[in-house]
């Protein structure tokens, strides 16, 4: 069994709420992660929907979104987490192991706000949620630089600006 399957027989998504962090209601309604919630609009149970920003998936797409991880990030973490055993993946075919280079791991913050954009989710908190998830990460970014390069924090500011303002 993979690493999907075995994840998604083990855990719900409200199992995960719950250990990560986020207080469960007795009727499974918690405040969203996802958007600047004041009162519970996120059903949990074996997935989840949200009835403020439209969020939806199961445990996988949960904790993804909660820690803006790729899919399969998030299913490797929630399997550590909850200690599933699967199967590595390192008998796949040929074919297949040659079809998976040629696609990228994981989508950049930035690729992913514009495919959020693109998308045309029209919930402001939900694209808002998507702007704060680019600039930290192009916060990290900024911090990796200064660290790795004695770069002052300015010019590494100014490239933040630059990346900002394509927005505009």
């Amino acid at each position: 069994m993979n690493v999907f399957e075995a994840v998604k027989q083990s855990v719900t998504t409200r199992q995960a709420a719950s250990f990560y962090g986020i207080r469960v209601g007795r009727n499974g309604m918690v405040c969203c992660p996802f958007h600047n919630d004041r009162t519970p609009s996120m059903k949990v149970d074996s997935r989840f929907y949200c009835f403020g920003c439209g969020a939806s998936g199961d445990v996988i797409d949960f904790a993804a979104l909660l820690y803006g991880l790729g899919k399969r990030e998030a299913a490797v973490r929630l399997a550590e987490d909850f200690g599933v055993s699967y199967e590595k993946s390192g008998n796949a075919s040929p074919d297949r192991k040659r079809h998976n280079r040629s696609q990228p791991r994981q989508k950049s913050a930035e690729q992913r706000f514009d495919a959020l954009v693109d998308s045309r989710l029209t919930g402001k908190s939900l694209i808002f949620g998507a702007f704060l998830s680019f600039v930290n990460h192009v916060n990290q970014e900024i911090k990796e630089k200064v660290k790795s390069n004695n770069r002052a924090p300015m010019d590494c500011f100014q490239s933040l600006f630059c990346r900002l303002t394509r927005f505009g």
